[in-house]
């Protein structure tokens, strides 16, 4: 609904009105998270080259790669109003209350290389949170979250116990057990 109040002080001619703008702004709907991956961290089983001018170059390469700590996340998100987004990433051990704030400020990128390396060996979830609040005004931005199925988090080597008993005929009898996991 719309008021207009004409006034002239021209007792000549009539005001008139020549047009009216109005500027509206559609309902802000809530961004959608599409999807979440996080890669299984990297596991190195080639064993070095017996040749130490081979062994050295394969040193140097292995420092290049991730350490196995490392977990790649990366998400897709959509917004109906074709919003701007940004996002927040928390961790929560499994049995904990709170949520922990993993990436410490609002992230503008659909990726992040999480480094484990500090966290005790255990079972954790994660949650990604997606705004629009770099669109929208104070207030009216919305968000949208998803949480993680359980996920471990093992950074301990495995413990190796190993037994070798050499026989009378020359033969050897090897046992062992291997314990690996938040248990070991």
């Amino acid at each position: 609904q719309v008021k207009v109040d004409l006034a002239t002080t021209d007792v000549v001619s009539s005001p008139r009105l020549t047009g009216v703008w109005v500027i509206t702004q559609g309902a802000n709907a809530a961004p959608e998270i599409d999807k979440l991956t996080i890669g299984l961290p990297t596991v190195d089983v080639t064993a070095e080259p017996r040749d130490l001018e081979q062994r050295d170059a394969f040193k140097e390469k292995r420092k290049k790669r991730d350490s196995p700590a490392v977990r790649h996340l990366k998400w897709e998100a959509s917004d109906p109003n074709d919003d701007k987004l940004s996002f927040r990433l928390a961790l929560r051990g499994e049995g904990d209350a709170a949520w922990r704030d993993l990436s410490q400020r609002d992230l503008t990128a659909n990726q992040l290389d999480w480094d484990t390396q500090d966290l005790p060996d255990g079972f954790y979830r994660l949650r990604l949170t997606v705004s629009d609040a770099l669109s929208n005004a104070e207030g009216s931005e919305l968000t949208g979250e998803q949480v993680t199925e359980v996920l471990l988090v093992d950074n301990t080597p495995p413990h190796v116990d190993m037994q070798v008993v050499a026989g009378a005929d020359g033969t050897a009898d090897v046992s062992g057990t291997i314990q690996d996991g938040p248990a070991a």
